[in-house]
């Protein structure tokens, strides 16, 4: 609560799916019309950016080359990042805290231990990922 995170439960995603096939719903029959606003997704204003050579600070999953300064260089970071027509850039956060820190470097093993496993076949590597 402190940063400002809901725990999203279970039963939260199962009234969101609901309320979303009743909107699908009413919008096939002809009750509700089509809201043509611009999405708020953020790949729309990605591609807009890249599209129209303009500049846009959105969050972004780029390989960390500093953004995250206390985790693994190259490892997949999901942060705010600078997207334009050159692509993206990722804007520095700086350091996480310990525990977090903590926490993330046991999935970034397992992540490689699994990725290492599939690429090289490797049933060894494929249990210790399981394990991890």
């Amino acid at each position: 609560m402190k940063f400002g995170v809901k725990l999203t439960t279970i039963e939260d995603r199962m009234q969101g799916r609901i309320k979303l096939a009743d909107h699908i719903n009413k919008v096939l029959s002809g009750d509700t019309a089509i809201d043509m606003k611009r999405s708020e997704e953020a790949a729309s204003n990605i591609i807009s950016a890249i599209a129209n050579r303009r500049y846009e600070v959105d969050i972004v999953n780029l390989p960390n080359e500093g953004q995250v300064n206390n985790l693994q260089r190259e490892i997949i970071v999901e942060t705010y990042g600078v997207v334009g027509p050159g692509g993206a850039e990722g804007i520095a956060v700086g350091d996480l805290p310990p525990v977090i820190q903590a926490i993330l470097h046991q999935h970034i093993v397992k992540h490689e231990l699994t990725a290492d496993a599939a690429l090289n076949g490797d049933r060894e590597l494929a249990l210790q990922a399981l394990l991890s």
